[in-house]
């Protein structure tokens, strides 16, 4: 099995358009070619953007960084 981390901080930042587009075309395709291929999706809480939607791609999102000054 592989295993594939997507950065997907773009989908807290951006609406629509852009690369988000390419990863939503993408990243279901790519799992469709491979059926041993898995996917997490890395973002921040709050995506302004769905994730794909696929079986094999899983959405994971990162705790709050609290800075302290």
């Amino acid at each position: 099995m592989t295993f594939i981390t997507v950065d997907g901080l773009i989908y807290n930042r951006q609406p629509y358009g852009g690369i988000t587009r390419v990863f939503n075309a993408l990243l279901p395709a790519t799992c469709e070619a491979d059926s041993d291929l898995s996917m997490a999706v890395i973002t921040r809480p709050h995506p302004v953007q769905p994730i794909p939607a696929h079986p094999h791609i899983r959405h994971d999102v990162t705790p709050p960084i609290e800075l302290s000054r």
